[in-house]
């Protein structure tokens, strides 16, 4: 199980891209915990998971800049974690107006 505050899914990586290649890219963003590579039948994804989760904002603010074998990578927030931009923190009260 991975930390989806600490975690971004990354796509758009061609079958050759090992977890070695995304661990080496990705730690020059912040330190890298881990990263997992899934194999669907179309297409592949990625996990990585940082040891910080100030570092996934900033994976995705560099999205212009992570490309590998000339192919700009996407990098997203899980869905329901602190970097998606539909998630609602509880602590937050809403809005009374």
């Amino acid at each position: 199980m991975v930390d989806p505050d600490r975690s971004c899914l990354v796509y758009n990586f061609g079958p050759g891209v090992t977890t070695a290649t995304l661990f080496e890219l990705f730690d020059q963003v912040g330190p890298v915990e881990r990263v997992l590579i899934y194999n669907a039948i179309t297409y592949s994804y990625s996990v990585v998971v940082f040891v910080d989760p100030v570092s996934v904002q900033v994976a995705m603010d560099w999205i212009d800049i992570l490309v590998l074998d000339n192919v700009q990578l996407l990098v997203l927030p899980f869905g329901g974690s602190i970097h998606d931009p539909f998630y609602e923190s509880e602590d937050i009260p809403d809005d009374p107006c």
